[in-house]
């Protein structure tokens, strides 16, 4: 009988230590590496200032805008939920590819409440630093000699061999950086106290890491620069955020605070410049990006690079191709029929256009509008479908007929336009149209205007917009 219990017991403590192992180990073998960064890019090469941190960062600091507001070449190696125990480590990465003048350092990780830091997010932040041995370090220092922490380091290494940069495409990833085209639902902004908190200090682990960060930046002959990024701060976050500025000014480290009610004045900051309380949309990205230029220009003393030939070429070539990606974006975040067609002639598109049902309604609305993007009276008052290609010509119409089948294959992606008369009571025909796209057979067509965008830069469709509303 005491035999047979002591089986018991023993199991039952086996059991248990099972599932407490299995629990921890859960928490870190389901995490996926959702980092992009790599440290390894050839687009930081030669570059005066590199970008590291959080999200943040990720979204609000665009290098192309850096540069064609002050001239500076600069790369961001930010990332979404990035630690900055792993920051740290991605620094030292990219400074022993790289010899920029100035780092920059979004340190918004420093303020973060603890229960945010748990090692499921600080792995799926993780980025795909090139050299094996660092990242192993890395890992092993980041999770803090958690249990089971060699368990899903083989998960995260395979990951890093996997990716690649096609996995960001759909993010518009540019120079690092990237944009959002959300616009919050807040009818306020806020930045900063009217009264700043009482300094409190960071965590003391947090600090060590930002105080290893400058030792590194000091042996590596580059000037380390803080910046604080527009948020809506909690009182316990913009009191830390004191700190550190009280912090950086004891040690002569240049702080950019652009979470302030003057900044936001500065900039034109607004709350639709926000994609949520935490990152800025392409508008906001766009504000704050020309205010870190002009302030790296003033502070830190970079020198121009748009009159120097060599250096200029590169970065003017990828400002182009920047430009047509951000005018996609920006079709993204248009909320008018007006703003959307006022973007077509900025980029290389195929649109399609339906009149549908009863947009005749909304006349006094929506003629001004079509009329200036080319659409004739005629047209118009027929409605129907029609296709402007992306020569800037009409290419289809369908002149009102009763049934209509018409397809377009752009790449890999097909543009159907189909059309068929309804009749009411009366005898009266209405042409009703359908817009298809992806061959999903699905009709993309609400009652007014309807417009379909297909960007040939990016080889997709980027909108749909059904106008049944003034605007």
């Amino acid at each position: 009988m005491k035999k047979r219990m002591a089986h018991v017991l023993g199991g039952g403590v086996f059991l248990l230590l099972v599932l407490g192992i299995g629990r921890i180990a859960n928490g870190v073998l389901n995490t996926n590496v959702r980092s992009y960064v790599t440290t390894d890019t050839k687009d930081a090469d030669g570059c005066q200032a590199l970008f590291f941190g959080t999200s943040q960062g990720a979204n609000d600091l665009n290098p192309l805008t850096v540069w064609d507001t002050a001239g500076i070449m600069s790369y961001n190696f930010c990332a979404a939920g990035q630690y900055i125990g792993t920051t740290y480590y991605v620094m030292q990465d990219v400074l022993n590819r790289q010899s920029p003048e100035v780092v920059v350092l979004d340190f918004e990780s420093l303020t973060r409440p603890d229960d945010f830091l748990t090692i499921s997010n600080k792995l799926s932040s993780l980025p795909m630093i090139a050299d094996l041995w660092l990242r192993f370090a890395m890992y092993r220092d980041v999770i803090d000699e958690s249990p089971v922490w060699f368990l899903p380091f083989f998960r995260y290494h395979n990951r890093w061999k996997e990716i690649t940069r096609n996995d960001a495409r759909k993010e518009y990833d540019v120079m690092g950086c990237m944009g959002r085209t959300e616009v919050q639902g807040e009818t306020k902004i806020y930045a900063g106290f009217e009264q700043d908190p009482e300094a409190s200090t960071v965590r003391e682990r947090e600090l060590w890491y930002l105080e290893r960060i400058q030792a590194l930046c000091e042996e590596k002959g580059c000037r380390l620069v803080l910046v604080n990024l527009p948020a809506y701060d909690t009182e316990e976050a913009g009191a830390q955020n004191r700190w550190v500025r009280e912090w950086a000014a004891g040690r002569g480290i240049p702080y950019c605070d652009v979470n302030t009610p003057e900044a936001y004045e500065s900039m034109a900051l607004l709350a639709a410049d926000f994609a949520d309380g935490h990152h800025l949309n392409i508008r906001g990205q766009e504000k704050v990006s020309a205010f870190l230029g002009r302030w790296l220009s003033t502070e830190t003393g970079l020198a121009d690079k748009r009159g120097e030939k060599d250096e200029a070429a590169v970065f003017e070539e990828r400002l182009v191709r920047y430009r047509s990606v951000h005018t996609d974006r920006k079709l993204l975040m248009a909320e008018s029929l007006k703003e959307v067609l006022s973007l077509l002639p900025e980029g290389e598109y195929t649109a399609a256009f339906s009149l549908d049902g009863a947009y005749r309604r909304y006349e006094e609305e929506i003629w001004p509008v079509l009329e200036q993007a080319g659409v004739t009276r005629e047209m118009f008052e027929r409605g129907g479908g029609f296709v402007l290609g992306q020569a800037g010509e009409w290419i289809f119409d369908s002149m009102g007929a009763e049934s209509c089948l018409w397809s377009l294959v752009l790449n890999e992606d097909d543009l159907v336009l189909r059309g068929h008369t309804e009749y009411d009571r009366e005898g009266n025909g209405v042409l009703r149209m359908e817009l298809i796209m992806d061959r999903s057979d699905q009709s993309k067509v609400q009652d007014g205007v309807n417009v379909l965008i297909y960007s040939h830069g990016q080889r997709t469709f980027l909108k749909c917009v059904g106008v049944g509303l003034p605007g």
